[in-house]
């Protein structure tokens, strides 16, 4: 499952002009994919419309907090919205003009290191011992992040419980502490706790790669595999 990150902007779109400030409104926590995104953007933006671009993170109920404030605003161009498919529902889609595509990741599966799971065959196993004991975080209820470990578990016939977040970077945070067991997140999310510190990343933490890519026919030998189909 890819993790879709889109730049739209509420109603109408305008053409940037000079002196005027522009809003990128990420409706979830700092320190997920799409507030890493744009706040890469931005700079960029800033200097091709020769304008100041804000980046605003505006969290909650699965992004659709921030994607009502970028409905609701005026329809100039000014406002723009950074988000995953999470934010958008058949009610509020039509209040919005797409701009691009940007960003389209491969998810992973990420572990605490405190409950010593290394690979899928072993998160399997654990899984199938432990019914619904097992944690995994995401960035909201029907966010990618949920969906793609929902699949994960129809497809290995197992159980494990669901703890949604406000986004993913809180998420990175409790799987880091070991408040969670693991963490579907797209690659640069998920790995990013695994890192050192020189290399850009805030957390040099004890989390795992469980998995690096999810692949649908990969991921389904490997349940053969182990086990179930």
């Amino acid at each position: 499952m890819n993790l879709r990150a889109f730049l739209l902007l509420a109603c109408l779109f305008a053409s940037p002009v000079l002196s005027q400030t522009y809003r990128i409104v990420v409706p979830f926590p700092p320190g997920g994919g799409a507030d890493a995104l744009a706040r890469l953007m931005s700079p960029k933006l800033a200097e091709i419309w020769k304008a100041q671009v804000i980046v605003e993170n505006k969290p909650g109920a699965s992004g659709h907090i921030g994607a009502d404030l970028v409905a609701r605003s005026s329809a100039d161009g000014r406002t723009l919205l950074m988000s995953s498919t999470a934010s958008l529902s058949e009610k509020n889609v039509h209040q919005f003009a797409p701009v691009t595509l940007v960003s389209a990741s491969p998810y992973v599966v990420v572990s605490s290191i405190k409950v010593n799971i290394g690979s899928v065959p072993e998160l399997l196993s654990r899984a199938r011992a432990n019914p619904g004991q097992l944690t995994f975080g995401s960035s909201g209820t029907g966010a990618a992040s949920h969906l793609s470990a929902e699949l994960f578990k129809s497809m290995a016939k197992i159980d494990m419980l669901h703890v949604p977040y406000k986004g993913t970077g809180p998420a990175v945070t409790d799987v880091v502490a070991g408040q969670i067991d693991l963490l579907f997140a797209p690659t640069p999310t998920g790995f990013c706790p695994t890192r050192k510190r020189e290399q850009g990343c805030k957390r040099s933490a004890p989390t795992r790669a469980a998995t690096r890519r999810t692949n649908s026919r990969a991921l389904s030998a490997t349940i053969r595999r182990n086990g179930r189909s």
